[in-house]
């Protein structure tokens, strides 16, 4: 799959002149990493990053199959993270450019301090709230993932996007009448997103949307949406270019033991909800 890298190189310009600024120094590559779902970047100065690659159950662009791509990359170990990423992003595969998204988040974790975000004026809590929603909302999640949980039972309607085909998503009971699971959940396809984003009052979408590229046409037809939202460890990078989109709630979290999370990637069988103790949550809403 080929994308332009158009959005990307806005975001690292972006991150370029804050490093500028606040004069920090891009942390040294020092490991790469892909496995099932997640590609991640290691860097010194305590940046890294995180990106979901679409990958194991979530292969909807195909399996990979060339780790090589991965391995010729061994050269950039030992260079700053800025030569990584300009190279990147030349590269508009998929891997490679989730590769890229991995490693602005790792130069984004900076920036991303409660201190760093105020200073900026951007308003951010780690204390997990959903306020914002009301009982009579029509609420949209992009990519069935974890919030989709939150969600449930607050709102007037939950409809839930996603790629995957719906008989991987739902449950289906077959007695004496046929039943289809989780109740109150309305799952569509890629295709139903104009649909049922033109209806929506919150949508919320899974940070894979940056790495797809996706994220900028599913804002543009969320035109009635009062709240419009990312979440997820792809979300990482800098709030500031997602709030340019016109995005108004983020959901993440940033990494807090580097090693740890390169552990759980390496020797992990099942991730889980494995990286939870080394990430810490943050939340970024600008209220409408």
């Amino acid at each position: 799959m080929i994308i332009s890298n158009t959005d990307l190189q806005r975001a690292y310009a972006m991150i370029r002149e804050m490093y500028r600024d606040k004069d920090i120094v891009p942390g040294t590559l020092r490991k790469i990493g892909f496995r099932n779902k997640w590609n991640y970047v290691l860097a010194e100065h305590d940046q890294s990053g995180l990106a979901f690659n679409f990958t194991g159950d979530h292969a909807v662009y195909g399996e990979v199959d060339d780790l090589e791509q991965f391995i010729n990359l061994q050269l950039y170990i030992g260079k700053n993270l800025f030569e990584f990423v300009e190279y990147l992003l030349l590269k508009p595969e998929l891997q490679m450019r989730s590769l890229c998204l991995a490693a602005l988040n790792a130069l984004s974790h900076p920036l991303t301090s409660s201190s760093s975000l105020k200073e900026r004026g951007i308003p951010v809590s780690e204390e997990e709230s959903y306020d914002f929603i009301k009982s009579e909302d029509i609420v949209t999640v992009i990519g069935y993932g974890g919030i989709v949980n939150q969600m449930y039972g607050r709102c007037q309607e939950l409809h839930v996007n996603d790629m995957r085909p719906k008989h991987a998503l739902l449950t289906l009971t077959v007695g004496e009448k046929i039943e289809y699971g989780p109740e109150k959940i309305i799952f569509h396809s890629a295709e139903e997103n104009a649909e049922v984003l033109a209806k929506s009052d919150v949508v919320l979408m899974s940070g894979c949307t940056i790495v797809n590229g996706t994220f900028r046409e599913l804002i543009s037809k969320a035109k009635k949406a009062r709240i419009i939202g990312m979440y997820g460890p792809s979300a990482q990078i800098v709030p500031d270019f997602l709030l340019s989109y016109g995005i108004n709630y983020i959901s993440s979290r940033r990494i807090i033991n580097h090693s740890g999370i390169v552990d759980q990637l390496m020797n992990a069988m099942d991730l889980g909800g494995a990286f939870k103790a080394d990430m810490k949550a943050y939340y970024v809403y600008l209220r409408r």
